[in-house]
């Protein structure tokens, strides 16, 4: 193929740029501070419309710094948006604190604002409230902040706006990175201006910046030797490449308009052919960073990906979330399963400012063509020239009883036995050495971890996450539905597009008993036991014992299952009779394993 790679949104760059490197480089100003790093922060507050804005090695660094601003300590808690790339809860992980991921809505893609205040409302109950609350402005579209910044102060929680993908966007007037007590941008190569690598914290808040000034320079004391009574980092941003961030800021508008025509461009492509697009909320003015697809089926993305590389034109999935991420499988999250299903049919296209319209009609030309192409088959060997291959062993058969209802589309582990009657469903995850017993449902997109056990007629609605060795009880059920009905106001049939499902979380080890209900969206804590019968709606605390409707907490459990009992001699300590691990209640709902 004779023409360039047509890559996904690679830097916009020339002239302007170019001579504005020459001249900081000329100007001797070669060390990470200068004239050029102290106007291009000026410059950057009046964009995020915030008073002070420092410049840093990265939107990560940027990140990182904001929490420990904030004052987040190692053990504690913050919630993030589970839809975005890993370095928004890679950030929260450097701080020592433990992410907790919150789910999407339909109208932004980002974080739910009724997952969220549903999470807040529980941990308020439990006096457990995270240190901070992290949301991303997803593709170049701010959340719903209308909603989200009166939940975090009614709640007295800290907000953290990564707008890292968002420069230059608005919500109700107000820029991106104002919304937060601070906000961040990244300048990686990828973004619509970049520094090569670089970022960016905003703020009004002047002890915030001067805090991460301070700790961004190794936490260096003002005196003549080299003093340190904080630990610090090397995160400061270069003044040569603030210098270059100043030229790509002078073009952030004509970069943005050009984003946002190819965004349309390909609209007015392919919607016609049943894709649908990122919605733009009414609310809000998205800087069209990337032009985001889905496809009705969970095999186009792929198809279309591949139609796309053969023609050498770069296309990436959507964001994978990060509860599906295995470094974070063991934490905790609220869901609704929105973010899965836009993992499964969703689509990123070029979208380079740089790009021309010819290119993008090729691109749209490609798409079409693949969506409506048959899925391709297996090619046929060629006859063999010489010997014929070895024959390869079969592999053994799964143990799924004649009755069982497996889809080919869900995803089986090894040494899965799955009893007469039961179901599972299309995209179904479902790890290692499970049972699922007699006339179980496991619904479409369920997660399922290892060593899990779902007892005969159990009843397991999609989005449910089960973590590894979960037990369901015979006849338990997760719901997915908070207000159900069959019909609408109007008494016509209620539709699967007028409702948005809402998942049950098991973490791991957790037991609920015969007959339980869960409803959803509620997260059960880890080595918990629900006794059977009871109903749950509202989280359960790790290794907390709950019975009753609805359920209250009325002891505590242990990894072995059995009622602990207190420690003599320790007000709070408890003690399992099995193996003597000791435990310590911090807080009325909050248990601790082995505490120091």
């Amino acid at each position: 193929m004779s023409r360039d790679r047509i890559y996904l949104s690679p830097p916009d760059v020339g002239d302007a740029e170019r001579a504005a490197l020459l001249a900081a480089f000329d100007s001797g100003w070669i060390a990470p501070i200068g004239p050029d790093l102290d106007r291009f922060e000026e410059e950057i507050a009046v964009v995020a419309g915030t008073t002070e804005a420092v410049g840093l090695s990265s939107g990560t660094a940027a990140l990182h710094l904001a929490l420990l601003t904030f004052g987040v300590q190692p053990g504690d808690d913050v919630l993030v948006s589970t839809f975005t790339f890993a370095a928004t809860a890679n950030a929260v992980v450097y701080a020592g604190a433990n992410p907790v991921f919150i789910d999407s809505e339909p109208d932004t893609w980002n974080m739910s604002p009724e997952l969220l205040e549903a999470e807040l409302t529980t941990r308020a109950g439990q006096n457990r409230l995270p240190a901070a609350v992290v949301v991303v402005d997803l593709y170049g579209q701010c959340a719903d902040y209308d909603a989200i910044v009166p939940i975090c102060s009614r709640f007295g929680v800290p907000l953290i706006e990564d707008a890292a993908e968002a420069i230059g966007a608005t919500w109700g007037g107000r820029p991106a990175g104002s919304f937060g007590q601070a906000g961040v941008f990244s300048f990686n190569g990828n973004k619509i201006m970049t520094t090569s690598g670089g970022g960016m914290l905003v703020t009004d808040d002047k002890q915030i910046a001067t805090r991460a000034r301070y700790l961004a320079t190794q936490a260096r004391q003002p005196v003549v030797h080299y003093e340190h009574t904080d630990l610090g980092f090397n995160y400061r941003l270069s003044n040569l490449l603030a210098a270059l961030g100043r030229a790509q800021l002078s073009r952030l508008p004509t970069m943005i308009e050009r984003r946002r025509a190819i965004r349309d461009h390909y609209r007015s492509e392919l919607e016609a052919h049943g894709i649908e697009f990122m919605p733009t909320d009414a609310r809000g003015e998205s800087n069209a960073w990337l032009a985001c697809v889905v496809f009705d089926t969970p095999d186009a993305p792929d198809r279309v990906r591949s139609a796309l590389e053969e023609s050498n034109i770069e296309a990436r999935p959507l964001w994978k979330p990060m509860h599906r991420q295995p470094y974070f499988a063991a934490a905790r999250r609220r869901l609704n399963g929105f973010s899965d299903m836009l993992f499964e049919h969703g689509l990123c296209l070029p979208s380079g400012s740089s790009m021309t319209v010819d290119q993008v009609a090729e691109v749209a030309a490609v798409v079409v063509k693949a969506v409506h192409s048959t899925p391709s088959q297996p090619r046929a060997s060629a006859p063999p020239t010489t010997s014929p291959p070895q024959e390869q062993p079969p592999l053994p058969p799964q143990p799924f009883a004649p009755t069982a209802d497996v889809s080919p589309d869900a995803n089986i582990g090894p040494n899965v036995s799955i009893w007469h009657l039961a179901q599972v469903r299309e995209r179904a995850q479902i790890g290692a050495n499970c049972i699922v017993g007699r006339g179980a449902y496991v619904g479409t997109g369920v997660h399922v971890g290892d060593n899990c056990k779902i007892q005969n007629y159990a009843l397991v609605y999609e989005p449910a996450h089960l973590a590894d060795g979960v037990f369901i009880g015979p006849a338990a059920v997760l719901t997915n539905d908070q207000f159900p009905r069959a019909v609408n106001p109007d008494q016509t049939l209620k539709s699967a597009d007028a409702w948005t499902p809402v998942g049950v979380t098991v973490l791991g080890g957790a037991s609920i008993g015969a007959r339980a209900v869960c409803v959803a969206p509620v997260t059960i804590g880890r080595w918990s036991l629900v006794a059977a019968g009871s109903t749950v709606i509202r989280d359960v605390p790790d290794f907390a014992l709950v019975a009753g409707i609805p359920a209250k907490r009325v002891g505590w459990v242990g990894r072995a299952g059995q009622p602990l009992r207190p420690t003599p001699d320790e007000p709070d300590g408890w003690t399992c009779p099995v193996t003597g691990t000791r435990y310590r209640q911090t807080a009325p709902e909050h248990l601790e394993e082995n505490p120091e």
